[in-house]
C-alpha cells in the first residue's frame, strides 16, 4: 500500500509565484463557476506557495495545526502517519521554525519497536489534534487502541472497535519533541466501548487544559454515544473524572465536538448531533464541572459519506474559533459545519457575540452559485488579531464533474456576517479517491487552520504525488502572511477595511 513517488519542484514554483505578486499578475484562468456549475466565469488569484508538510513514503493523513502565539515561524502540525517501523498508523508530529520553508518530522512515542511511554503495547493511535497558549508550548491529543475485536463483533466494525484510551501529550520546546505523554482517560478495557475524535483547548488565565470527546457504546444492550469532558489542573499530568454533556450509554450520535475556552475562563462546546439533524451548543462557567443544557444552533441535511462521485468518507465535523483580539469583535465564537440541504454540501458559519448567549442565524461560507451541484466540505475556521475570520475548505467548484479537489480560504471582514472573499490555498487540484488506508479510500475526516500575529497557516491531505497504480497521500499546507497578499491581490467587487 506505500507507493513509490518521485521528487517534487516547489522551489521552481514559489519563485514563480513570488515573481507573479512583484509584477501584480496573480492570477490564473478560472474561477467560481457560472450558475450552471460549468466552466468558471472570472478569474481569480493565484493561490500562495504550498509546502510539503509531511511528505515521507507511507501515507500521512487527517492533519491539525497550530501557529506558535509566541513564535509565527514556529508552526506544529499533527496527523495520521503510517511512516512507522511496523506499518501501522501512529500520530506523527511535524515542526517548522522558518514559516513553513522546512519541516522536521517525527512521531509520538510508544509505537512498536519505538520509545516506549504511556502508550506502549497500543497497536494504533490517530485522531491528532493540536494546540498552542500564550507562552509558546503546544498540546496534542489522540486515540489510543488496538483493531482486534472478538468474533462477536460484527465484521463491519472490526477496524473500529476494541479497548481504546485518549492520550495526551506536551511540548515546552517549540513543538520539536512531545516527551510528557500520559493517558488521559484510560483504556476502557472493552469491547463495546470506543473512545473518539479527541480536542484540546488551553485557558490562558488559568492554565487549565480540556479534552473533550465522544465515547461510542457499540452493542446490542447499549447503542449511544456520550459527549464528555475531562479537565487538568497541573499542566496535563493528571486529569479529572469525565463530565457526559450529551448523550447516554443508550441514545445520542454526537460525533465531531469542537472545544474552546474564552477569556473569561467558560468552556464552549459545538458539534452535529446526528440523532437530531441539528448543530448543538453547550457552555460551562464553573471551569468544566458543570454544562449547560445543549441548545440547538441550526439545523442540518446531513451530507452523504461518501460523496459522490467520489469513494472517500466525508462524515460531518465543527470547529469552533475564538477572537482574542483587542478588537470590538474581542471574545466573538464562530462555529464552522456543513450542510446537504441544498443538494450538494455548502459551507456555514455561527457567530455569536455574547460569549454564547445567542448565536446568528447561518451564514454561506462558500460564494459559489448555490445548488449548483458542486460540494465544499470538511471546514475549518481561525481569527486573526483584526478581528478577520478565516474559514478554510475542500472545494471542487473548478471541476465541472465535481470530482478533483482543492483546499480553498475564505475571508469575512465583519464578524462573520458576509465573506466576500474566496480564494484557492492550494496551488494543484487532486484526486482524494488516490488517497488510500488498507483497501478503502481516506482522506481523513477534517482540515486545520490556525494564526497568530499577521500568518494564517493551513493544512490539507493532498494526493498531488499519487497515482492509480500507486495511490497515496501526504500532508501539505500554505504559510501565508496574509496581510501582504491581500495588499499585492487583486479582488474583483471586494474592498479590503484595512484597520
Amino acid at each position: 500500500m506505500l507507493g513509490t513517488r518521485g521528487r517534487k519542484l516547489f522551489a521552481a514554483v514559489a519563485a514563480a509565484v513570488i515573481l507573479a505578486v512583484a509584477v501584480g499578475v496573480l492570477y490564473r484562468p478560472g474561477g467560481p463557476a457560472g450558475p450552471s456549475g460549468g466552466p468558471p466565469v472570472e478569474p481569480y488569484p493565484v493561490p500562495p506557495p504550498n509546502c510539503p508538510v509531511a511528505d515521507l513514503p507511507g501515507e500521512t493523513t487527517e492533519p491539525s495545526i497550530a501557529v506558535s502565539r509566541k513564535d509565527n515561524n514556529t508552526i506544529v502540525v499533527g496527523g495520521n502517519d503510517l511512516n512507522t517501523p511496523t506499518g501501522i498508523v501512529w500520530c506523527g508530529h511535524y515542526v517548522t521554525h522558518d514559516g513553513g520553508k522546512s519541516w522536521k518530522q517525527g512521531l509520538i512515542g510508544g509505537y512498536p519497536r519505538g520509545p516506549r511511554n504511556a502508550l506502549t503495547g497500543f497497536r494504533d493511535t490517530c485522531d491528532s489534534n493540536v494546540v498552542s497558549d500564550s507562552q509558546g508550548n503546544f498540546y496534542y491529543v489522540g486515540v489510543a487502541y488496538n483493531r482486534v475485536p472478538p468474533p462477536s463483533i460484527p465484521s463491519a466494525r472490526r477496524t473500529m472497535v476494541g479497548p481504546s484510551a485518549i492520550f495526551f501529550a506536551k511540548s515546552t520546546d517549540n513543538g520539536d519533541t512531545f516527551g510528557q505523554v500520559v493517558l488521559a482517560r484510560p483504556s476502557a478495557l472493552t469491547h463495546v466501548q470506543f473512545n473518539d475524535k479527541p480536542v484540546v483547548a488551553v485557558d490562558d488565565n488559568t492554565g487549565d487544559l480540556y479534552i473533550a470527546w465522544s465515547s461510542f457504546h457499540i452493542g446490542a444492550v447499549f447503542g449511544g454515544c456520550q459527549l464528555m469532558v475531562i479537565r487538568s489542573t497541573d499542566g496535563g499530568a493528571s486529569w479529572s473524572s469525565p463530565v457526559t454533556v450529551d448523550g447516554s450509554l443508550t441514545s445520542g450520535d454526537n460525533w465531531g465536538v469542537s472545544i474552546v475556552v474564552d477569556q473569561n475562563s467558560t468552556v464552549h462546546l459545538g458539534w452535529p448531533e446526528y440523532s437530531l439533524n441539528a448543530i448543538r451548543y453547550a457552555r460551562s462557567t464553573d471551569r468544566g464541572a458543570t454544562f449547560s443544557a445543549p441548545v440547538e444552533i441550526a439545523a442540518i441535511v446531513y451530507q452523504p459519506s461518501p460523496l459522490p462521485p467520489t469513494r472517500f468518507r466525508t462524515p460531518m465535523q465543527t470547529q469552533m474559533a475564538i477572537d482574542r483580539g483587542t478588537k470590538n469583535t474581542s471574545g466573538s465564537l464562530y462555529l464552522v459545519w456543513v450542510d446537504y440541504a441544498s443538494g450538494d454540501t455548502d459551507v456555514y458559519l455561527a457567530s455569536s457575540h455574547d460569549a454564547g448567549s445567542t448565536w446568528s442565524d447561518p451564514v454561506r461560507v462558500n460564494n459559489d452559485t448555490e445548488s449548483n451541484g458542486i460540494d465544499q466540505f470538511f471546514a475549518a475556521v481561525t481569527v486573526t488579531d483584526e478581528g478577520w475570520v478565516h474559514v478554510g475548505f475542500y472545494d471542487r467548484r473548478s471541476d465541472p464533474e465535481n470530482r478533483m479537489l482543492e483546499y480553498w480560504w475564505a475571508i469575512s471582514f465583519d464578524g462573520g456576517a458576509s465573506f466576500p472573499l474566496n480564494m484557492p490555498m492550494s496551488d494543484v487540484a487532486f484526486d482524494g479517491d488516490l488517497s488510500q488506508e488498507g483497501d478503502l479510500a481516506f482522506i481523513g475526516d477534517y482540515t486545520g487552520m490556525s494564526s497568530a500575529n499577521g500568518t494564517v497557516a493551513a493544512v490539507w491531505c493532498d494526493t498531488r504525488r499519487a497515482t492509480e497504480s500507486a495511490p497515496d497521500s501526504d500532508i501539505y499546507g500554505a504559510v501565508v502572511p496574509y496581510k501582504d497578499l491581500l495588499k499585492t491581490n487583486k479582488f474583483a467587487n471586494v474592498t479590503v477595511p484595512w484597520p
